[in-house]
């Protein structure tokens, strides 16, 4: 960055965070009091960063040992930088962050990562990864009160090194790990993440993607208003990109590495909360397959025009419906399935859950069907009529 930009942007922004400590991906800052910590990506957000933050979340009110995180927007402002490297990167003094910026706030830890709270798990025997993982994990202490299985281990949680912990009212807990993206397990195999959410209590399941879904969580950064930076527009970035692209970067954009365009932070900030979107479609779809078997439903995950669809649902929904209508004509040999359910085609579930009960006909369609049918047996009777005159003889 040149001098006078920088001497500009630093006299410009006045507030300032100040460093006490770093991760691979997120630089630690004092909070706005004693007892929380600021969260700030070192790079950029990524597409998937709601999505851990709402799993993440969602682990924590479930009882698990996890301390959550709240997204906060910060107003453009100066990072000071006294710890030095992280993920073998150079952080510089001063970072000048010129736009609105997305972080995280977090309760600040009593001890937070190091050897410490390794040789604490070693001295109760009590790996947080089994907490979290049940039968999943590794077990190193041979333990024999591990879950079946859990929320987190759905989502393939990982990460879960000394560093990524904090210890709180002498409470090991995970101060971050990675977890995988719904979206994510359902496109490797459509059928995984119905089946792995089955394997959860009902009570569980059915809280863990209602936490999830929750979108007001977001709210803020779903409603920001864009005008709220004074960014150059998308064209003048472009052209910029082609002359100049280190003055870019200089001036606090970001670049996509998806699309090479760079963004404001609250620009990339966006793009997750459309990709957390795309992730609550794919934990209700899964979900649906479990409370919902036979596809009742199916409509409303499969919507060409709608702004979250995808190709991918559709030929979802398609080999779903194919898996079921293949199966209706090898049990009852009839091929005219145009109107029977669908219902997801991993083993067995056809034996678990009954068949849907129509739905009775509303009671004015009832006795309408009552006198139709009077009325057409008064028609069709072939026994000769009465000598008084037209319709059936009377009855002996």
């Amino acid at each position: 960055m040149g001098a006078f930009n920088t001497a500009w942007l630093v006299l410009k922004n006045e507030r300032k965070l100040r460093q006490i400590g770093e991760g691979g991906f997120r630089g630690v800052y004092e909070g706005d009091n004693e007892n929380e910590v600021i969260k700030v990506p070192r790079r950029k957000t990524y597409e998937g960063d709601l999505s851990h933050n709402a799993l993440m979340n969602a682990f924590a009110q479930l009882g698990y040992p996890v301390e959550p995180e709240k997204p906060q927007i910060l107003p453009p402002h100066r990072a000071i930088n006294s710890v030095g490297t992280a993920g073998g990167l150079a952080m510089d003094p001063v970072i000048v962050r010129p736009f609105n910026t997305l972080g995280y706030t977090q309760r600040r830890a009593d001890i937070a990562g190091g050897k410490t709270i390794a040789d604490m798990m070693d001295e109760r025997e009590r790996d947080i990864g089994d907490d979290l993982r049940g039968k999943e994990g590794y077990n190193f202490y041979g333990r024999t009160d591990l879950r079946d299985y859990t929320s987190p281990a759905v989502f393939n949680i990982n990460d879960l090194k000394p560093r990524n912990l904090g210890v709180y009212d002498d409470n090991i807990k995970a101060l971050d790990a990675g977890t995988a993206r719904p979206k994510n397990l359902l496109n490797h195999d459509f059928n995984s993440l119905s089946a792995r959410l089955a394997r959860l209590p009902e009570t569980e399941r059915r809280s863990l993607v209602n936490l999830f879904s929750d979108k007001s969580q977001f709210q803020d950064i779903g409603d920001f208003d864009f005008s709220r930076d004074n960014a150059l527009s998308v064209g003048e970035r472009q052209r910029m990109k082609e002359s100049d692209p280190i003055k870019l970067r200089d001036l606090g954009y970001k670049i996509s590495r998806a699309d090479g365009i760079y963004q404001t932070p609250m620009e990339q900030a966006h793009d997750a909360y459309a990709a957390y979107l795309e992730d609550v479609r794919a934990m209700q779809f899964a979900n649906s397959m479990v409370e919902d078997p036979y596809q009742t439903k199916l409509n409303e995950f499969v919507d060409p025009f709608g702004s979250q669809s995808s190709l991918r649902e559709q030929a979802i929904a398609d080999l779903i419906g194919r898996d079921r209508r293949d199966l209706i004509e090898r049990q009852t040999g009839n091929t005219d399935v145009d109107a029977t359910h669908t219902y997801p085609s991993y083993p067995g579930l056809e034996t678990l859950f009954p068949e849907p009960q129509p739905e009775p006909k509303p009671l004015n369609e009832q006795i309408k069907d009552r006198r139709r049918k009077r009325l057409l047996g008064l028609y069709t009777n072939t026994t000769p009529p009465s000598k008084n005159g037209g319709g059936p003889a009377p009855a002996a």
